[in-house]
């Protein structure tokens, strides 16, 4: 029997070499078979896995990136709040201003001045701040006089001292009038809607 002779319909006629190298031939095309559709899935699946471990790098990176701007913007917000707090410090609460008028008090008492008035006048309000107008009378010697005002321009509250008119009081006396006028900054009080 030639080759040609051989038909697939008749393999059981064939001789015993040709059919073993027939059925040899089958198994390794099964198992090239069997192969490839066992490692297909699981080229797909690598293929799968690595995209998604490169999804999630990119993911981590961007969450680091994320966690590194949360964090300087955080150093920010706190550099901030602290310039906030040293730019507010000087400006009184609302509710410190009587503290300081009697502070403004006791300062004329110990320079040894007498305090004919101190006169609060209405609040001018800007966005942020709230201008107070004072006007401060009192008499002394022209050294105390100014040792109250060092001691005034040093007191950690911001005050502006617009005006001072001098007088005499007398013309053989040393004894000076000063009337001031003097601004007091403060913190502008949040207005709340009630609705």
């Amino acid at each position: 029997m030639t080759r040609r002779e051989l038909d697939i319909a008749e393999v059981v006629e064939w001789p015993l070499g040709f059919q073993l190298l027939f059925i040899l031939l089958l198994v390794i095309a099964l198992q090239l078979l069997g192969y490839w559709g066992y490692v297909t899935p699981k080229y797909n699946l690598e293929s799968q896995v690595e995209d998604q471990l490169h999804t999630i790098k990119q993911s981590r990176n961007s969450n680091q990136d994320k966690i590194v701007k949360l964090v300087e913007v955080e150093a920010q917000y706190q550099q901030a709040i602290e310039r906030g707090k040293k730019l507010s410090d000087p400006l009184m609460p609302p509710q410190d201003v009587t503290a300081l008028l009697a502070k403004v008090a006791e300062l004329v008492g110990r320079h040894s001045l007498s305090l004919t008035r101190i006169e609060l006048q209405s609040a001018n309000e800007y966005r942020f701040l709230t201008r107070l107008p004072i006007t401060i009378e009192l008499s002394g010697l022209y050294f105390d006089i100014s040792e109250f005002v060092t001691a005034l321009a040093q007191l950690p509250q911001v005050i502006i001292i617009e005006q001072i008119h001098w007088q005499r009081s007398g013309e053989a006396s040393s004894v000076l009038r000063l009337r001031m006028q003097a601004h007091l900054y403060q913190l502008a009080v949040e207005k709340r809607d009630e609705s």
